[in-house]
């Protein structure tokens, strides 16, 4: 049986996803519940928009090391190994 190899995360970049869920909870909160002009919201949504960009590319970083498991890719027969999975 293959072995996995855990995509290993440093503490910050874990704070700092932990900061952007927190900055994102916040802002929707700010947006439901006080009055904002349409330049804020705006501005407000061009956020939302970066964050989940960063959300979704930290997502496919994360589901491609899950699909590849312990696949070497620097290795000179990427392609074999592939086949043979």
């Amino acid at each position: 049986m293959k072995r996995m190899r855990r995509r290993e995360e440093s503490p910050s970049y874990e704070l700092f996803m932990l900061a952007l869920c927190l900055y994102a909870l916040g802002s929707l909160a700010v947006e439901a519940v006080t009055p904002l002009s349409p330049a804020t919201r705006v501005i407000l949504h061009h956020a939302d928009y970066g964050v989940c960009a960063i959300f979704f590319a930290d997502f496919c970083v994360t589901a491609s090391f899950a699909m590849l498991g312990d696949l070497n890719l620097a290795g000179p027969r990427v392609i074999e190994q592939i086949i043979r999975q």
